[in-house]
């Protein structure tokens, strides 16, 4: 389904509004912290707790609720369109930053 560029943006502020989220990051650190820092346990469970933040609520826009669906929204995300938005950029890093501890 094709999005347009202010889609991408709606659909970014949605997301940032769940990552932003004092309560999810909370337990994404909780996390990190029961898991030793160990780095394969790290990504392996924090990439799937933020797999599933992403989850409840790029469906609503259309995106698969599946990992190829997040897949497709981080795509969306480098349109050269929306490459120099700035608020897009911010927030493409913190949405790497959750996926990629």
């Amino acid at each position: 389904m094709p999005i347009t560029d202010e889609e991408v943006k709606e659909v970014m502020r949605d997301v940032m509004a769940i990552v932003d989220d004092k309560n999810n990051l909370a337990k994404v650190e909780q996390e990190k912290e029961a898991l030793g820092h160990d780095l394969a346990l790290v990504m392996k469970a924090v990439t799937k707790n933020a797999t599933d933040l992403l989850l409840a609520r790029i469906p609503n826009y259309g995106f698969p609720a599946t990992l190829k669906g997040v897949l497709n929204f981080l795509d969306e995300l480098n349109r050269p369109s929306l490459r120099n938005d700035e608020s897009l950029s911010a927030g493409r890093l913190k949405l790497m930053a959750l996926l990629m501890p």
